[in-house]
Order: C-alpha cells, then structure tokens, then sequence
C-alpha cells in the first residue's frame, strides 16, 4: 500500500511534458479548496444568525408558556406557581398578563401588547429587563416600553403616555378608558417584533386595567434545561392537566426555526455543488493521469501489480487531491470565520438586521461532515477512472514498446 501511495504522489508531480496535466490538477484542488471554504463560511453564518436568535427569544421568554386552554385567566395563582417551582429542572416561575391594549401618546397613537408582570419573579425567567436602553426597571410605576414603540410615538423617560384597555357606556355613548403613565424605561431587545409592540406594567396594575383581579394569563417558566425543554414539559402535564396548555419555546417558535433550518440545508445542497463540479475536474485529471500514463500502467502490472492496486493508486491520487483541497479549504474557511468574529469587519444596516455585524457560530460537527463529504464525493468520482485504469491490459499498453 506504501508503494501504490507513492505511485499516486508521483503522478500529481508535473514534469517537463506534463505542465497541462500540472494545470487542471491545481484546477481540481481549487475547485475542491473554494467549495469547501464557501460553505464553512455560509454554514457558520447562518448558524451564527440562528443561535443570535435562538438566545433573543430565550432573553425575551421564559423556556415553558402555561396558559389556560380556552383563553381564560387562572385563578390562584401563588398557589399554582408554588406547585410549579417544586417540580425537579424548574429554577423559577413568573405569573403574567398578557393583553392587547392601544398606547398614546401627545404626538401619535400605536397598537400595542401589554405585559403585566412582578419584576422579582420576571427578572428570574427574562433578561427582557435588563436590556434597558434608558431609564431604571427596578420598580413599576409606570410603563416600560419598547425603544422602537418609544421612536413612533415620540416619547422619552419621563413622558406621559395613555393606556387604552376598555370601551365601557356613558351618558354619550361608547367611550374608552385611559390610565395616564409615566414613561419609566425604554428597552432594547434587538427584535423588532417586541420593540416596536411590548408595554410592561406591573401586575396589580394589569389586574387593575383589565379588570383580572386575582386572576393571570399564565406563567413563564425558566428550566435548567432550555434547550431540551420538552421533559419538564412532560412533568408539567402531570400536574397541571387540561384546561392547562403548555408550549416551549419550540413549540412557540416552530415555524420561524423551521424556516431558518431549511434555508440551511438548501444553502448547504447547493453549495455543495461546486464540490460536485470540482469532482468532475477530478475525473478529468484522473483520466488524463491514465491516458499519458498507460505505459507506464502496463508495465506495471507487467511486473506483478494486479488491477486492485492498479486501481487504487488513482483513487489514492483522487483521495490526496480532495485532502489537500480539503485542508486548504478547512484552513481559509475557518480563518474567515475567525476574522469576522474577533474583528467585525463586515457591518450590517442595525435598523433593518438589529445586529451590527455579521454573527458566526462554529460547529465542529458541520466542519466535520463538510469534510467527510467532500472526500466522500471525491472518492466515488475516482471510482470510475481508477477502475478503467485497472482494466489495461499489458499488451496493449505495450504494443508499441
């Protein structure tokens, strides 16, 4: 096997006559090398974009939403929440409402959610608090809202502005009522979604706008486990049967995940078709290999080689063309990687991403089935080459000798 390994580094060597053959197996390498680095780099991205927004929704939420089936509140609640807290994986239980209110303010007027929660027991499940931009959450008296709610309402810390929660009848018809709060806080989560729509109020005060008195929407629920939640959602069950919903995280986020995991998977196809295209520059270098070689081939199996050892000395020249691209590709892949995320070179428009640069995350399980693939492309695309080169036959190869 040494000596077939030998053959095969001699054959990739270019002499005097052989430059043409010297040119398409440097073609074949960068075709593999650019493969490879492309999509290290687009997969690592992607994944960076993924888990940046894997760890948002989990800053935002707790891990485990319990709501009441039906939509209707849940009564004694310290009671259901102490029940909650015993069960093993769970750290912390926060109860909360959760409401759809209008916000307004002197200079405009905006949809808005509202979110009543205890700071004590929500800074334990959410960090959603901690991401204050301006102003102080450590008490409830007044709103906290969203910096991009904030933007379209033309408010700062310390402004008025009106809650709108209920159409209730007077003398002179329908008219709605407004509780007057201070602007205590503005915060900055880094999704739109939630910045431009979410008011946090205290729950006395949510029980008291929405006339909830002892009564809560659900809980949010941080376990020790967020990224496996569904076990302590199955413990969940036991105790808290239906009406009683449960959804993870996951759960709540299936479609968007989903999505982003797919436009993975279809970057990584298509990507992987310029390994495909280098692994035809492999055919074509092995079979030029075989053509100005045949002599050579035949004289060999002239002296004892038989066809399997004829045959593996291409796909060994296959398999060194793909590891050197391989490891080339691994090498400027990977270095890029490095560079954007110790540096941050490339900018993002924040107003439209909410990131200011590109996030990377390496998996070295991607970088490892990246790699096997590409030699395992690389070795079928040998087969055939290698296997007709085992089928010269001595005399034929020598005819003219």
């Amino acid at each position: 096997m040494k000596l077939n390994f030998f053959i095969a580094k001699r054959y990739l060597t270019a002499t005097r006559r052989e430059n043409f053959l010297s040119v398409i197996t440097l073609y074949a390498i960068s075709g593999v090398t650019i493969g490879v680095a492309a999509l290290i780099i687009v997969i690592s991205v992607m994944s960076g974009f993924e888990h940046d927004l894997q760890k948002k929704v989990l800053g935002m939420n707790g891990d485990i939403i319990v709501t009441n089936f039906f939509g209707q509140g849940i009564g004694n609640y310290k009671g259901t929440a102490q029940k909650i807290s015993k069960i093993k994986g769970i750290k912390a239980a926060a109860p909360f409402i959760y409401a759809q209110s209008m916000i307004q303010s002197s200079a405009n007027i905006s949809g808005a959610i509202v979110r009543g929660v205890e700071y004590s027991n929500f800074s334990k499940v959410s960090n959603a608090l901690s991401q204050i931009q301006d102003g102080s959450a450590d008490t409830f008296s007044g709103a906290i809202i969203g910096v991009e709610l904030a933007r379209k309402l033309s408010v700062f810390v310390g402004d008025t502005v009106y809650l709108i929660t209920n159409i209730q009848p007077t003398a002179i018809g329908y008219q709605p009522t407004s509780e007057a709060l201070p602007v205590t806080a503005v915060f900055n989560s880094g999704m739109y979604e939630y910045d431009a729509n979410i008011v946090f109020v205290s729950l006395p005060l949510a029980q008291r706008l929405f006339n909830l008195p002892g009564v809560v929407t659900g809980f949010e629920i941080k376990s020790s486990t967020p990224f496996s939640p569904d076990i302590v959602k199955t413990r969940l069950k036991k105790i808290l049967p239906y009406p009683f919903q449960i959804k993870t995280w996951m759960d709540i986020n299936r479609n968007l995940f989903s999505a982003m995991k797919l436009e993975k998977v279809t970057m990584f196809i298509i990507l992987m078709l310029i390994i495909v295209i280098a692994g035809f520059n492999i055919i074509s270098t092995i079979v030029m290999t075989v053509l100005e070689k045949r002599k050579e081939i035949a004289l060999l199996k002239a002296i004892g080689l038989n066809n399997s050892r004829i045959k593996s000395i291409f796909l060994y020249q296959g398999l060194i063309m793909s590891g050197i691209g391989v490891i080339l590709g691994n090498a400027i892949g990977l270095g890029v990687c490095f560079l954007l995320k110790r540096y941050q070179f490339i900018h993002l428009p924040q107003n439209v991403y909410y990131i200011s640069t590109l996030p990377v995350y390496i998996n070295p399980v991607i970088i490892l089935i990246i790699s096997l693939s590409t030699l395992a492309i690389s070795f079928i695309s040998a087969l055939y080459p290698a296997t007709q080169a085992s089928k010269i036959l001595p005399a034929e190869g020598l005819r003219d000798e």
